[in-house]
Order: structure tokens, then sequence, then C-alpha cells
């Protein structure tokens, strides 16, 4: 089969554009408490492959993230390496929407979904964060994939493609644990709706076997987290918004008014294509807002496995709109090409690096801090850590006893610093909104009440914040008295 050579050098050019605007990203220094969470697990691993069965590594999702994570070792210790795979499963879901826009609708939908994916700013971000979510939209891509080969026909092929879409679901229902209640409404609406002629038995036996292969393996751990969380009083909810946060922000999550105009024409340019097609993309999209619209923890990131969906979209209406105005094939080609110009004009603002450190700049400092209690504290020494997460992995003191949480009541923690026998520290900072109120947020009063129990105020970190040089984190000391 002849390959064109064209396509593969325009896909090729836009992730050397995609990796060079990312580069920067994997210097960042940023260590939100889920980032840290998921580096400590994913450094575990790395160093002690057993962990990958600690009852702490999956306590919250299935250890696919972490163990996946742990691989960044091999490509450079630390935090480096985290964020060096983190900025490769970015570019490998810029390939995944290029070859699934492609396969839905040609090369230039395909080529156009890319740019658009590679340039939306919070996808851009992502790249730079330790999160599970970016996975999961690659998991979610892969199933696309999955869902739009299968076939219902039971022969040696049609049975082939439904254990490939099993295997899919449970991969993607695998890396976090929530992301079956997706996954289950995405297999049954794209086999019941994509294939209105296909006999009823065969989509109920498909449906069966692609979500038997995919939900028996994780019963254990979803009923232990059904049970863990009854326990806990449900899910732990620090973002919480209105059923329609998802709805009003949705500019912000296809990147701006013109965007979303796009968006909202697509059903009307999507009336021409197999309902296959259509089924697939709303599918992937509208049951991932729905479904995460009834959840009370809402973010950003949790609608960031719908945004690959959107952008082969707005490709879609793009290539409907150009189809419509430009009826010559001549015309048609050349207004193809000046569109996939024009967008390619999307990546400078990032490859300028004037993109590169917005959304990046908070939770900093971390590191800085970890190495001076490493010098105060070495061998002996406790650390009360505003930010548990963030200090157990840049200060990494071997035992994790030794970085304890602020206690609620300045009293306890008085009383708590009394027993130990090496240096204590104190570290509070201007991120983790959830300290304690006798030290969050730090005033001048707070640091003298600190003076007057024997603290001394040790280090002050400074970070750019919002454009200002900023007091980030403050270290406070207590030696023990000769």
């Amino acid at each position: 089969m002849r390959i064109k050579l064209w396509p593969v050098l325009a896909a090729g050019s836009i992730i050397l554009a995609a990796f060079i605007a990312r580069v920067p990203l994997i210097a960042s220094e940023r260590l939100w408490p889920d980032e840290a969470l998921y580096a400590y697990f994913a450094r575990l691993i790395a160093a002690h492959p057993a962990a990958v069965v600690d009852p702490m590594v999956w306590a919250d999702h299935l250890p696919v993230f972490p163990a996946l994570l742990a691989l960044g070792s091999f490509l450079h210790p630390g935090i480096f390496g985290a964020h060096l795979f983190m900025m490769l499963i970015n570019l490998l879901g810029i390939i995944l929407v290029y070859g699934l826009g492609r396969t839905l609708s040609g090369v230039f939908v395909g080529l156009l979904s890319a740019i658009f994916l590679a340039t939306n700013f919070w996808y851009f971000v992502h790249a730079g964060m330790v999160l599970i979510d970016p996975l999961l939209l690659v998991a979610f891509l892969l199933l696309a994939f999955a869902l739009f080969q299968v076939s219902l026909h039971p022969d040696s092929g049609g049975k082939r493609s439904v254990f490939v879409l099993g295997a899919a679901a449970l991969f993607a229902a695998a890396c976090k644990w929530y992301a079956i209640v997706l996954v289950v409404p995405m297999l049954l609406l794209y086999i019941f709706g994509a294939f209105p002629r296909e006999r009823l038995r065969d989509r109920w036996r498909g449906a069966g076997v692609a979500l038997s292969i995919a939900i028996v393996p994780l019963l254990p751990f979803l009923v232990y987290k059904a049970f863990f969380m009854k326990a806990h009083g449900g899910p732990v909810s620090y973002f919480p918004h209105p059923p329609l946060f998802y709805l009003f922000s949705f500019s912000r999550f296809v990147g701006g008014g013109w965007p979303t105009a796009i968006v909202c024409a697509a059903p009307f340019f999507l009336v021409r294509y197999p309902i296959r097609v259509k089924v697939l993309l709303y599918s992937m999209i509208l049951i991932q807002f729905v479904v995460m619209s009834f959840v009370v923890e809402k973010d950003v990131r949790y609608i960031l496995p719908a945004i690959p969906f959107l952008m082969i979209l707005m490709a879609l209406v793009v290539k409907g709109l150009l189809e419509l105005v430009l009826k010559d094939a001549v015309f048609l080609r050349i207004g193809k090409v000046l569109v996939l110009f024009l967008a390619a004009l999307l990546f400078i603002p990032y490859l300028s690096g004037s993109e590169a450190g917005r959304g990046l700049e908070n939770y900093t400092g971390f590191y800085a801090a970890g190495n001076r209690v490493r010098e105060i504290c070495p061998q002996k020494g406790v650390v009360f850590a505003g930010s548990l997460r963030a200090m157990h992995y840049a200060a990494d003191l071997g035992s994790p006893d030794r970085i304890r949480p602020l206690p609620a009541r300045q009293e306890d923690f008085i009383s708590a610093s009394r027993t130990c026998s090496g240096p204590v520290v104190l570290e509070t900072d201007v991120w983790e909104y959830t300290q304690p109120e006798w030290i969050y947020p730090m005033t001048a009063e707070k640091m003298r009440s600190l003076r007057e129990n024997g603290f001394v105020l040790d280090t002050v970190i400074r970070r750019p914040y919002m454009k200002n040089d900023s007091k980030v984190i403050f270290l406070f000391v207590k030696h023990p008295c000769p």
C-alpha cells in the first residue's frame, strides 16, 4: 500500500511544534497535593516494584497511573522524569486525535484536530502536571478507536474486535475508579445507537462480552471503594460547584467564543455523516458532561478527556463550512491548505514561551523547602507541614513518620513539638488553604506567637506569582535545648 508523504510530514510537523512548545513545562516545579502523591507512589514503585500492591498506593485509585509513571524514572530520575513522561502522554494524545480524526473524516480533519488539541490551553498546561486526567484522556481515545472498529457479527473478526473493545474499556475504567460510570454508558450508547440494522441479540451479546471484560476484573476494587467511601462519609469534595458549572465554563474548555460558536454549529454539519460517527462523538462528549455535572466535586481537569472529541467536532464543522462555500475541488483543496496554515499560527503564543508559565506558577517552592529541611535535620528531627504531600515528596527524609500534619490547634502543636528530641521544623505556605487557622494565612501576629514559643523564622522562599515576587513558603525551626 502506497503511503502519501505529505500527511506524514504535516502530522510530524505538528508533533514537533507541540514538543518544542512543551519542553519548558518539563522543568516546572509546581507540586500540587495530588501531583506530589502520585509522584511519591511512582518513586516507591520504581525503587521497590512490590510496592504496587501496598494498600496505601491503591487506596484512592488502582495503581495504573503511578505504575506507568514509575517508567519515567527510566527516562530521568525524580520529578523531571515524571514531567517528561507526562509530556510524552500529552504528545500521544495529539497523535491519537490525529489518527481518530483521520479515521472519521480524512487527513484534513485529522490534522486540524491535532492542531486544535495541541494549542488548547487546558490540554497544553496539563503536559506540565503529574495528574491522572491526561492518561484518562488517552484511554478514552483508545476506547473511541475500539468502539469505531467494533463489529457485532459473530464471526472470528467480530469476536476479536469485541474483545479488543473490552480490553480498551477495562484500561479506561482502571485509570480512575469513577471512570466505570462513564465507560459503561459510552459503550452501551454506541453499541445500541450506532448499529440500528444489527440484530438486537448481537448487540446485547457484544455489549455483554465487552462489559464483562471491563467490569468483572474491577469488581473487588469497586466493592472495596464503595465500603471505603461509606466508612468515610462519602466522596470528599474540595471543588463543589452547581450542576451547570461545566456548561457555564464551556467556552474555557474549547478556547473562547469562536470555538464555542463552531461547536454549537456541529449538529447542522454532522447530519450528513454516518450514524456511527455521530453516535461516537456525541457519546464521548455528552456522557462526560452529563455524568460529571451530577458529581458534587467539579474541576476543570475532570472534563479534560472530553476536549479531544470537541476538537474533532470543531474540525468537522470547519471542513463542512469549506465544502459549503467552496464548490470547486481545486479551490476546496487550496482552502484546506490555507485553513491549516492559519490554524498553525495558534502555536505562536506557545512557541514564543508566553503561555509556558501560565497556570503552573502556583504550588511552587517546595523543592527548595525540601532541600533546606534536609539540611536542618538530616538524621533526626520532625517536620510539621502545612502541605503534607508536597513535603513528603520534596523533603524525602526516609521515614514518613518524620513528616507530620499540622495539628488543628496551636496548643496541640506546641505540646507535640516539646516531645521531639531533634530539631522541629514548621512548614507553612500560601498555597494550601486547608491549613489550620492558627497558622494560615501567615501574619506578623502569628509569627510573634511562634517566636514566643521558641520557633525562629529560618527561611522564606519567594517565587513569582501573578507577576509579583511573592513570599510563598515559610520555614520555622526550633532546636532542642543543649
